[in-house]
Parts: C-alpha cells; structure tokens; sequence
C-alpha cells in the first residue's frame, strides 16, 4: 500500500493547485476529491489487513481517544438539524484522513521508509519554489498583496506554515548529525523561497517560534543556550531577509514605510479590533473571530460543549448540496479565520479539548521516539517540536480544509504512534523512568496480539 500512500500524498499536494484547476476546467473538481480516493482507497486495503491478519501496532489510548471524538462529533450532529449533505460535508473533513494515521499501525514502516518518504516531501516542497516565483513575476506581477504567491497550496499563509515544520525537520537532522550543515543550508535557502515573496507577516513570528521549539527539544542544559542562541541568530537572519523582501515586492502597502511600519502601527489592529459585530469592518480580526463565536455560543451549553455540527458550517460555494444549516455563518463570522475559530463552531470546546488530548499523546510518543538512535530519534525530535510549533501555526491560520498538511499531519503521527509501540523496550532502556509509558502495549484484537514490540529482521532500527 505504499505506492497508494504516495499518490495520496502528492494528490493532496496537487488538489489546492489554483493553476491547475484552472487549465483542467470542467475536470477541475476531480483534483480535489483524488486525496480523498486515495485515502478511501487505504481504509480498504487496512480493512482487508485486519480481516485477514488481525492485528495493529497501536496503542489502547489512542482508541480511546478515537472513539470518544467520534462519539463527539456524533452527537454533536445529533444535537442539531441536519441533512445528508451536512453529514456527507462533515465526514470529509474531519474523517478523511484517518487511514493515513493508521496505515503505519499495520504496515511496518523501516528507516528505509521513513527516508525515501521524507525525500518525497523535500521534492515536493522544493517543486513550491519555482512555481511560486512563476506566480509572483508572470502570473500576477502587479497584484498588491502576496496572498496569490502559494504555489500548490490554497494561499501562501498555509504554504509557509508547511515551509517552517520542512526547516524545522532540517534543523532535527541536522542536529542529530543526519545531514551535514551544508545540505541544511542549501535545501532550506531554496524552499523558504516561497516564504520569502508571499507577504505572510505572521511568518516572522512562527518561524522564530518553531526554531525555539527545536532548540528547546533538542538538548538539555548548557547545550541548550548554545543551540538557543544558535536559532536566535538564524531567526534574525531571517527577518532581515524577509523585511527586503517585502519592502521590495510591497514597497507601498502601508504608505510607503515598508514591514516596520505594520508591526508597529497595524500589527495589533490586524489581529484584535474589540469589535462586537463584523458588520462594521471588511473582516473580522482573527482574536475577534473568536470572541464573536464564544459570544454566539455562550447562551446555550449544549452549543458551546458540542459545537453546531460537524460540516454545519460549511461553505456554500464549496459545494451547495454539502452546504450546512448555518453556512451562511461562514463568510459574516469569518469562520475560516483561524482553526480555533472553525473547530468551536463546529465542535464546541469538548471537541477542541478532545482533539488537544489527542495533540499532547503524540507529542510525547514524539519526545519518547526521540530517545532512540538512527534516523527514527531525529525524526522523532523533528515532530516533537513541529507539534510543540502546531498551536501558534493554528491560531494563525484555520487548517481544517488544507489537505496537504492534514494529510502529513495524520501520517507522521500514527508513524510516532506505532514506532512508540514497537520500540518500547528500546525507548524505555534509553530514556529511563521518564520515558516509560506503561500503558502503551500493542492493540490486542481477536485473540491474536499485535505486532511484537520488536520483530526481529523487520521494523528494528538501524543504529549507525
């Protein structure tokens, strides 16, 4: 099933590419719904994998957690009206990339694996920069804002939240010696292109902040502040980079005084205005959206636990037959504004909570991976501080229909989840009391165990 987990990958990749859908026309639909053919395609092959085999390297509490979203998102549609379209809606977002996460439960992915995957994602990313630059000089060379500069993404903002977690992973294997300084330098020099030309203000923050997460992770004690002071520099590198960057390509989008005048003057009015109705502005502020979305709640409990329903919000121009009872919500609230903002309409603050428990396990199945040798620690130290780095990049921007980086998002971590299964013995004997987990043993189904901790031959690690 590997070759089908590529296509969907790169699918998803492809499905929010503006250009394409234009030249493909009338079949421009079909693009979109490729991720998640793929990704149905998948759920078939692990359900024929379990009727046949039996057995998952995956741990109890992530079935837990599992069935108690699902049950949210349930009743949370049974708690409010809905048709069939708001069902159908509902599923796609927020189900069709779970066999992404599971696929690693059955199938044991090698280091091998892991690497030939990750020069997948390098190649994708890397295949972002000339296209950017083509649609910033040709496509749309006086447009006045950088949002048009996305590449295969559906706006540059998601384009660059993906950019930051690339460089961060960089940084892990440079870190654990898994690359040399110069293959770093060069690979993330050519894919923060993009981030470079794409007017993503916000991308000075996130990125200062994910190179922070990584230093925080990747050592301990004095070794810490060098790395600390390390990543500062490279942060501030950075900054002088896109500060000429963007008072070049936008020299007059605030009155002629270029980036410093936006962080100094508009940087606070952009994000909270203390409004009470988005009547009154073009667009709601992004701490204003979700203000006004508790505020809309808040009346009744029910509502504000449970949310209005999966896909009750859904966008109208989307697909009018899959748009939700209260779709018109989407544009007046600003809906999309920032993730947080999307999942309390839609799945009130249990679902959010549910969904942060989920987030917190991963993140320490990243740190316990992380404790392990070869390419498996580092990548493990590389999640760990992309997922550290997830609740800014969410606040920043809502993710909930991006499907590339849903879809990595959902791989990598059942990748975390089922290493952390079957190198237990290995993390613990490395981590000591720290790292041990004992509540994390192999899935028993049937009468049959999973997948043993360690196969010998199969799935171990390759220390170098």
């Amino acid at each position: 099933m590997i070759p089908l987990l590529y296509f969907t990958i790169m699918a998803s990749f492809l499905s929010g590419f503006v250009e394409l859908a234009k030249a493909l026309g009338p079949f421009s639909g079909v693009l979109a719904l490729l991720p998640e053919v793929g990704s149905f395609l998948l759920l078939v092959g692990i359900l024929i994998h379990l009727s046949n085999q039996r057995a998952m390297a995956l741990s109890p509490k992530y079935v837990a957690i599992g069935i108690l979203i699902t049950v949210h998102l349930i009743l949370g549609l049974i708690l409010n009206w809905y048709t069939s379209g708001t069902l159908v809606a509902g599923t796609r977002i927020y189900f069709r990339y779970v066999p992404l996460f599971l696929l690693p439960a059955i199938i044991v992915f090698t280091e091998k694996d892991l690497r030939q995957f990750l020069k997948l994602i390098v190649v994708l990313m890397l295949v972002q920069t000339p296209i950017a630059i083509y649609q910033r000089l040709f496509v749309f060379p006086d447009h006045p804002t950088g949002d048009v500069v996305r590449g295969t993404f559906n706006t540059g903002s998601i384009n660059s939240i993906v950019i930051i977690t690339v460089v961060i992973a960089f940084g892990a294997l440079w870190l654990r010696q898994r690359i040399t300084l110069t293959t770093m330098a060069l690979l993330s020099s050519l894919i923060m292109i993009p981030m470079l030309i794409n007017e993503t203000k916000a991308s000075i923050i996130l990125f200062a902040y994910g190179m922070i997460c990584l230093a925080l992770f990747s050592s301990t004690g004095a070794k810490r502040f060098v790395t600390l002071f390390s990543t500062g520099v490279v942060s501030v590198v950075f900054v002088v980079l896109f500060a000429a960057s963007y008072d070049y390509f936008y020299p007059d989008r605030y009155g002629g005084k270029g980036l410093l005048n936006f962080y100094s003057e508009r940087a606070i009015s952009n994000e909270y205005k203390g409004i009470d109705s988005p009547v009154e502005v073009r667009e709601v502020a992004r701490i204003d959206s979700l203000v006004l979305a508790y505020k809309k709640l808040q009346d009744d409990p029910f509502e504000l636990l449970f949310g209005l329903g999966m896909g009750n919000l859904s966008h109208p121009k989307r697909n009018e037959a899959l748009s939700g009872q209260f779709s018109e919500y989407y544009g007046f609230y600003n809906v999309e504004r920032t993730t947080y903002t999307q999942a309390l309409w839609e799945i009130g603050l249990l679902g959010i909570s549910l969904m942060g428990l989920l987030t917190l396990l991963i993140f320490f199945d990243a740190r316990a991976v992380s404790r392990l040798k070869g390419l498996d620690g580092a990548f493990g130290l590389a999640w760990a501080a992309i997922i550290a780095f997830l609740p800014l990049a969410l606040l920043y921007k809502s993710l909930i229909h991006a499907a590339a980086p849903v879809a990595l998002l959902m791989f990598f971590s059942g990748y975390i989840a089922a290493k952390r299964v079957r190198e237990q013995p290995v993390a613990d004997d490395t981590s000591g009391e720290a790292g041990r987990l004992s509540e994390d043993r192999p899935l028993q189904v049937g009468n049959e165990t999973t997948i043993s901790v360690v196969e010998k031959g199969i799935g171990t690690l390759k220390h170098d």
